[in-house]
């Protein structure tokens, strides 16, 4: 920036904003790149004891209608808040929800999600428990 030739005060500041901007999204892009390849690693090696482990069970229940497990879920992206779909439709306003956890403005996204086990295997695994009982 050749602060000699720029006449106007205002602009001159906006234009070291700019550069100083500019530098600190280089040092912060290089930063991010160096410690993005020691963060998968953790992540990979934290997976790999956590798969060590029984398997966790999460709740997919919206904390707002109380459904246990709703067809449709959303994430709010702005904070990673989960509720049903019916609810998100209900709360939404021109494409936006306040998310009703914490406040914060966010668009939501349908969550896609796998059924990995079936309410029937379920239930005729407990039918055949309760046969081998007797």
């Amino acid at each position: 920036i050749s602060g000699y030739l720029i006449d106007d005060p205002e602009l001159l500041k906006n234009e070291i904003k700019a550069a100083v901007l500019r530098y600190a999204d280089a040092m912060d892009a290089r930063a991010n790149r160096e410690g993005k390849a020691e963060r998968i690693k953790e992540l990979r090696e934290e997976n790999d004891r956590e798969n060590d482990l029984p398997a966790r069970l999460y709740s997919r229940s919206c904390e707002i209608c109380i459904v246990d497990q709703p067809v449709a879920r959303v994430v709010l992206v702005a904070c990673g808040h989960t509720l049903c779909m019916a609810c998100a439709l209900q709360i939404e306003k021109h494409g936006r929800v306040n998310c009703p956890f914490c406040r914060k403005l966010s668009a939501f996204v349908k969550l896609r999600e796998e059924v990995v086990e079936e309410k029937e295997t379920k239930k005729n695994e407990k039918k055949e428990v309760e046969k081998n009982k007797d």
